[in-house]
């Protein structure tokens, strides 16, 4: 599921001001968010026309050399703004060594940044994140999507041995540009999913998504119908290939992608399995109200406080979905807000900035934008049940206890549910205890322990998914 409070991900154009500024500002310099256990690094720098530029690396988050909008150096003070994100950075020079400030998106973070004696950031592997050589072939690919002009570029691992075809899996990402190895920060989750059955003699493919990597097509505006096209043209792929056995070829689906996975193979009968990983099994619009919900109560906020909130983004969601005339829409959102303010903890108001009426009009316009999003308002009305109601497959859906994103309470309930009603060949179902969304193994379980975690993908996850795969298919 697309996440809040995101800290950085992708790379934009950009427009430089330049201002007089010392060299002394001309470095790299690091700091570590707290709030968020990110590294983040700001290279000050002048090209050859002697205007400033600023660049931002993540290593945490895997992203390096993104070009800020907008950098201001004077003899002691600094500006930069990443606008496509929120995000700035304003600080003063304390020493030579040291810059003081403050880095904003949403809300203001102190932020304190240390010269570095080299520009190069250094990026450690996750210890699960798989290295050469591996005992398995692997083979650089591109294959079409069933969509107009959307190539998509992937990594197929193939086990070594006698047999002439091999059962085979698609793994499909969660929400949000994805490479093909779903990396969010260091960790690289379907790199290590794929590693392991390859291991165990499957095929498997993965692939950038559109707009991603080497992939063609544009991502922004795509639906979770246009990235059903995409796994469609996979199974295509596969299919054509005289080294996959056609009888025991499935898909793995993470999230959106668990979502995903029943959309496509309700429409198919050469779909063998699905294994769902945090896959939703309640309509979208409630799933986000839990979500919402959740990650308030996992932030510290009481239960009272954290409901309320979510009863306000059930309305608000309503209200912009049946909405037609924007004008309108925006008046009803921005009466809706100021009522549930009026019936919060002041300190919860001033965590959400809603204090005033400009901001809570602020906040109308931009939950009503972000909803009216393509990809967002088919996504909020989608309903997985009656999909997995017609998916004819072995079904084995996961969920993590300590997920914040997809309770798994509610739903691997309507997963059950939906599936005693359809016609799935076999299904089960499991909570997988102590793992958050992820499934790494947590403690606070919050969104930003994500990257902290040195596990990438549970050990007990990757054999659940393979005992239950050899009953049903029996490689």
């Amino acid at each position: 599921m697309r996440k809040s409070y995101n800290f950085l991900l992708f790379i934009s154009l950009f427009l430089i001001q330049s201002t007089q500024a010392q060299d002394k500002l001309l470095a790299s310099w690091e700091g570590k968010l707290e709030q968020a256990g990110l590294t983040l690094v700001f290279h000050f720098e002048k090209d050859n026309t002697g205007t400033f530029q600023a660049k931002m690396d993540s290593p945490d988050q895997g992203a390096f050399g993104i070009k800020m909008d907008q950098v201001t150096l004077t003899e002691k003070t600094v500006f930069t703004e990443l606008k496509q994100f929120g995000l700035s950075y304003q600080g003063t020079l304390i020493n030579d060594s040291t810059i003081e400030g403050t880095l904003t998106q949403g809300a203001a973070f102190p932020f304190k940044l240390r010269r570095m004696s080299s520009a190069k950031v250094t990026v450690k592997e996750k210890p699960q994140t798989p290295l050469p050589p591996f005992p398995y072939a692997t083979e650089e690919v591109t294959f079409n999507s069933t969509a107009p002009e959307v190539t998509l570029s992937g990594t197929l691992t193939k086990p070594v041995g006698n047999a002439s075809s091999f059962p085979a899996i698609i793994l499909i990402s969660g929400s949000g540009p994805q490479n093909r190895d779903e990396q969010i920060g260091n960790h690289k989750p379907f790199a290590v999913i794929a590693d392991y059955f390859t291991r165990n003699g499957y095929l498997v493919l993965r692939y950038d998504d559109r707009g991603v990597g080497k992939s063609t097509g544009k991502f922004s505006g795509a639906t979770s119908a246009d990235f059903a096209k995409d796994v469609e043209g996979a199974l295509h792929f596969l299919m054509n290939r005289s080294d996959v056995n056609k009888k025991q070829v499935g898909l793995i689906g993470h999230s959106e992608g668990g979502m995903i996975a029943p959309m496509v193979a309700s429409t198919r009968k050469d779909v063998a399995f699905l294994i769902l990983l945090a896959g939703p099994g309640i309509p979208v619009q409630e799933l986000m109200v839990e979500q919402n919900i959740a990650l308030f109560r996992n932030a510290g906020i009481d239960s009272v406080q954290a409901n309320l909130y979510g009863n306000m983004y059930r309305k608000i969601t309503q209200t912009i979905l049946n909405g037609k005339d924007s004008v309108k829409v925006q008046q009803q959102l921005t009466a809706l807000i100021q009522q549930h303010v009026s019936g919060m903890d002041k300190s919860f108001v001033n965590l959400l900035n809603l204090q005033t009426p400009t901001n809570v009009e602020a906040y109308a316009k931009n939950m009503a934008e972000e909803m009216n999003d393509s990809w967002m308002r088919y996504f909020l009305q989608h309903d997985p049940q009656p999909v997995l109601k017609k998916v004819r497959a072995h079904i084995l859906a996961l969920n993590g206890e300590k997920d914040i994103q997809v309770l798994a309470n509610s739903n691997i309930s309507g997963i059950e549910k939906s599936l005693k009603k359809g016609v799935a060949l076999s299904y089960k179902t499991r909570i997988l205890p102590g793992l958050n969304h992820l499934f790494q193994h947590c403690a606070s379980c919050s969104v930003q322990e994500y990257l902290q975690l040195e596990e990438t993908f549970s050990e007990q996850t990757l054999k659940e998914m393979h005992q239950w795969l050899q009953t049903v298919i029996k490689p």
